[in-house]
């Protein structure tokens, strides 16, 4: 088994905190950098899934670099769980995968049916992207 190291610093900020070893087995993240929380220390919330939704944002970016920007969802509150994913797109809105490198940095679900999320592109000119949002309350 052949093991290479690689950089895989955030892009905002070009932080070099992270080191990885990639193997054929995927990205192994070394002990000293994991976060973790026993089990019995997680905090439990309770309760029953009363909905599960999607939603889109369509953005273009202005370029490289790091973006906030903020959706309105319907039926999100600050208590909601949201998972967001970025695709970019081409002329026609189909989603594809380009050279660009994209991450979802944050997300931050609100009262009154918003959702603001910072992103990150790294290309050199403006690109379109789609957030995809997966709501659960």
């Amino acid at each position: 088994m052949s093991t290479t190291t690689r950089d895989v610093s955030v892009p905002v900020g070009l932080s070099n905190a992270l080191q990885a070893t990639r193997d054929e087995h995927g990205v192994v993240v070394p002990e000293e950098y994991k976060l973790s929380a026993p089990a019995d220390q997680l905090a439990r919330i309770g309760g029953n899934v009363t909905s599960i939704f999607w939603a889109m944002g369509h953005w273009t970016s202005a370029g490289q670099g790091s973006h906030i920007t903020t959706d309105p969802v319907s039926g999100v509150n600050r208590l909601s769980q949201v998972s967001v994913s970025i695709t970019e797109l081409d002329a026609n809105n189909v989603p594809f995968i380009g050279a660009a490198g994209m991450a979802v940095y944050n997300v931050v679900p609100q009262d009154g049916d918003k959702v603001t999320v910072h992103w990150w592109v790294g290309w050199n000119s403006p690109l379109r992207i789609r957030l995809n949002y997966t709501v659960v309350n």
